[in-house]
């Protein structure tokens, strides 16, 4: 199913990968982003997750409304040649309409990778699972 969002939640949309990219390639880090003094990446991870998540529902014990990305741990990290980074990472998600459901935060486990361009300033593609036995699904963009 594909939605076209509207042109500010598609800005921040660029805007959160922009900011996960520089932090997966060490562009970012210098000041507070630095990895040793606050793990930035994980931070970027989340917020990353979240834009991309605008829109989509899981129902069940989520209800039907959108999810959003409460926080993310990366597990492992890898780059596979210059532009292929795979990872696992541990997320959290919540219905959006909520700060603080009755059971808290849903675990998910995330698994993918994602191909930048060849300047390393955008995606050229990637594909992470989500899932936690209930709930499964998966982001995913390609650019030919």
């Amino acid at each position: 199913m594909f939605f076209k969002l509207p042109r500010t939640l598609r800005s921040q949309q660029q805007f959160e990968q922009q900011r996960f990219i520089k932090s997966l390639t060490g562009k970012d880090q210098k000041g507070w982003r630095k990895l040793s003094d606050f793990d930035a990446l994980d931070n970027d991870l989340e917020f990353f997750i979240a834009s991309e998540l605008h829109g989509i529902t899981a129902s069940g014990k989520m209800g039907s409304n959108p999810l959003w990305c409460n926080g993310a741990a990366i597990e492992n990290l890898h780059q596979q040649g210059k532009y292929r980074f795979t990872l696992e990472a541990s997320v959290w998600l919540l219905p959006h309409n909520t700060n603080a459901p009755q059971n808290g935060p849903d675990y998910y486990f995330l698994s993918g990778y994602v191909v930048l361009n060849t300047t390393k300033n955008a995606f050229k593609e990637y594909k992470l699972h989500i899932t936690n036995g209930a709930h499964s699904f998966t982001l995913s963009k390609r650019v030919f």
